[in-house]
């Protein structure tokens, strides 16, 4: 894990890393993956350091560096909380160089639920990250189960046929052994038979940008519509965001707002002005999905000098937009960045992210604000 070999090298060398010491954060939600209700009383747990090394990495820490309850289990330090009754949490995590990837360990013996961890989950400088919810399983549910979906055009919102999906097993499990793999068929719809537990879908084709989903098997329930969306390699200066969610609300609206030159005013790219990509704001609604899972893409053909900001809003269709699983995916200058929707929390307007030339600054608030 990268964090953990950054810290012991910069140890072992006797490196002074107490002024490149930052903070960041992981958050998320946890719900039983069969009633959706929200799971308090989970552990969450993150390894920071080898035990051995715990004396010094401390005395790096700057003295204003606050990190919460901190323990040593199987020869490593943790850092770690429980959710609460709404299933979320929250940890702050020490980070060097900027960014690290972590190891978010989940248990609930008490619960009757096996422990698992959330892999690669990528955590930078004071930025918080937000995480997919945990859909948790009971361990009393087993045995073979299906699994199936759409594979997804991000810019036409139709099902893409040849996309070739692998599964691997745990969650944000990016390489490693693959234990089942599948093909989507000419409607883009696909469909498999793993084991109860949770997966990790990798979706590929020749063209378009990789992605994955955390994806699950519950037995002999069957677990439908669990559809990826792969977006087209943008040509260089193009920008693409894409937007998907669940079920519920059924209706989640994509809102681009961006500089107008020689104007005060911004532009507003949005299902009743979708722009255009040749002409100005060179930025448009590719699809506008109102039926639930979306995809919603927009995408920016030529940027101009000034601050865009990308929003959701929930039009209709009932339940917490917060709980929808919202997830947007940003593909720019060769990056890719993806933002989870915070959890349990009222309101209807997303404020995802904003875009200034080459950065890419993460909001992630929820409220009943006009977009902006």
């Amino acid at each position: 894990m990268f964090v953990r070999s950054i810290s012991v090298l910069l140890c072992v060398l006797g490196l002074a890393v107490s002024s490149a010491f930052e903070l960041g954060s992981v958050s998320g939600a946890v719900k039983d993956a069969v009633s959706d209700a929200s799971l308090g009383g989970v552990e969450v747990k993150v390894p920071l350091w080898p035990v051995d090394e715990d004396r010094r990495m401390r005395a790096t820490l700057p003295a204003g560096l606050k990190l919460g309850a901190m323990r040593m289990t199987d020869d490593w330090v943790y850092t770690y909380t429980t959710t609460d009754g709404q299933g979320t949490y929250s940890l702050d995590l020490p980070l060097i160089a900027g960014a690290a990837d972590y190891d978010v360990e989940f248990s609930a013996p008490q619960l009757n639920y096996n422990p698992i961890t959330m892999h690669n989950v990528d955590v930078r400088a004071n930025e918080q990250t937000i995480v997919e919810e945990l859909a948790y399983i009971d361990r009393s549910i087993g045995g073979p189960g299906v699994l199936s979906g759409l594979a997804k055009h991000a810019q036409t919102g139709r099902g893409e046929p040849g996309v070739l999906l692998h599964f691997r097993k745990g969650l944000r499990v990016h390489d490693g052994p693959v234990i089942g793999s599948v093909v989507s068929g000419t409607d883009g719809s696909w469909s498999i038979v793993l084991d109860a537990g949770s997966y990790t879908m990798q979706g590929s084709k020749d063209g378009f940008v990789t992605d994955y989903r955390n994806v699950i098997s519950l037995g002999r329930n069957p677990v439908l519509n669990q559809d990826i969306s792969l977006t087209p390699i943008p040509p260089p200066g193009e920008t693409r965001i894409v937007l998907t969610w669940g079920l519920h609300p059924r209706d989640l609206d994509s809102h681009l707002t961006g500089p107008l030159p020689g104007s005060s005013e911004r532009f507003r790219v949005y299902f009743n002005a979708r722009g255009s990509k040749v002409t100005y704001p060179f930025s448009d609604l590719d699809v506008d999905d109102t039926s639930s899972y979306g995809p919603e893409t927009t995408t920016i053909t030529r940027q101009a000098a000034g601050v865009y900001r990308f929003a959701v809003h929930h039009f209709s269709g009932e339940g917490l937009m917060s709980n929808s699983g919202a997830k947007v995916t940003v593909t720019h200058a060769g990056s890719y960045r993806e933002f989870h929707i915070p959890p349990r929390m009222p309101g209807t307007v997303w404020t995802v992210f904003e875009l200034n030339g080459n950065s890419i600054v993460p909001i992630n608030t929820i409220t009943n604000n006009q977009i902006q």
